[in-house]
């Protein structure tokens, strides 16, 4: 097993454990809420739950550039905030 297939692992275990909870988060903000409030504490939960994923990715790994499951994991993470909070067309 290679280095690369061992961090694509961890980041795929990632997302299953936190993608759907990322998700309902971001749901639950959608209800009662002002747009600016919306989009506000819904960035601050993407930029929180991105530097958490990164600190626990380089718990096991030492960081470089570039780093393709890391930012597969971030670009997943950041594509089910676009899926939300964006309106329907």
């Amino acid at each position: 097993v290679t280095l690369e297939e061992l961090e694509d692992f961890l980041a795929s275990l990632r997302l299953r454990l936190v993608g759907e909870n990322v998700e309902a988060h971001l749901r639950s903000l959608l209800v009662g809420r002002r747009l600016s409030e919306i989009v506000r504490e819904a960035a601050c939960y993407l930029l929180d739950t991105a530097a958490r994923e990164q600190r626990c990715f380089e718990a096991f790994f030492e960081a470089r550039q570039p780093q393709d499951a890391l930012q597969r994991l971030l670009g997943h993470l950041s594509r089910i905030f676009d899926q939300v909070l964006r309106p329907p067309v």
